[in-house]
């Protein structure tokens, strides 16, 4: 199983985006997306990621990884703004992982959806590899 069907496994079974986000306030969620530092991160990555050269095959796993993130959060929240937002997470994270992107920001996304969290504000990042991040999401399916 690729890393990237292992976190669509995790976002189906409920071990990422799961009942650590019952009742979230999005209010507070989204204003934390808006911080200049996690949105400059969040774009360098997202412009990092953009282009890379992946199979078909990945490419429609990161377009159902992207939809079950955006059900799942939309099932917890009722939220589409923060689905979206989350939504574009996974896909970013998807593409990351699939190119063996080595980042501290991408390895932050993971390691706070893995934690139960939205990631935002200011201190997003981890010094945990994302490779590590997946090992552990394995263990879990």
């Amino acid at each position: 199983m690729s890393d990237i069907e292992v976190l669509l496994k995790c976002i189906e079974r409920g071990h990422l985006l799961g009942p650590s986000f019952n009742g979230i306030d999005t209010e507070v969620a989204l204003s934390n997306r808006d911080e200049p530092q996690f949105e400059s991160e969040w774009l360098r990555l997202f412009e990092a990621v953009e282009n890379v050269q992946l199979s078909a095959q990945q490419m429609a796993t990161i377009d159902r990884l992207r939809e079950g993130a955006f059900n799942a959060m939309f099932d917890l929240s009722g939220n589409s703004d923060l689905s979206g937002y989350v939504s574009d997470d996974f896909e970013v994270i998807g593409k990351g992982v699939a190119s063996r992107q080595s980042d501290y920001f991408l390895s932050g996304l993971l390691k706070a959806y893995v934690d139960g969290t939205l990631p935002g504000g200011i201190n997003v990042g981890s010094e945990q590899s994302t490779d590590t991040l997946i090992h552990e999401l394995r263990q879990k399916i």
